[in-house]
């Protein structure tokens, strides 16, 4: 990952389904509310910088789940 934002300042959240009906969009919404209220709890705004998503491969024990990559920012 290219950026200018310092790596001190890079943060990984992990969310995951309590079971495989959820949709990953479900999970990422939660991981994204998530990250924003860290942020602002600093003062600071949210930059995402990547995410990860699970494979949609069923299979017991699969539930969706989400990895995002942010970054905390200077509000401007």
């Amino acid at each position: 990952m290219s950026t200018t934002i310092p790596q001190k300042d890079w943060y990984r959240l992990h969310v995951r389904a309590a079971t495989g009906f959820v949709p990953i969009s479900a999970c990422r919404e939660d991981a994204v509310d998530r990250a924003k209220q860290f942020c602002e709890l600093q003062g600071k705004g949210m930059v995402i910088l990547g995410e990860k998503t699970s494979s949609p491969i069923l299979y017991p024990g699969n539930f969706p789940r989400i990895e995002i990559i942010f970054a905390t920012v200077d509000k401007k």
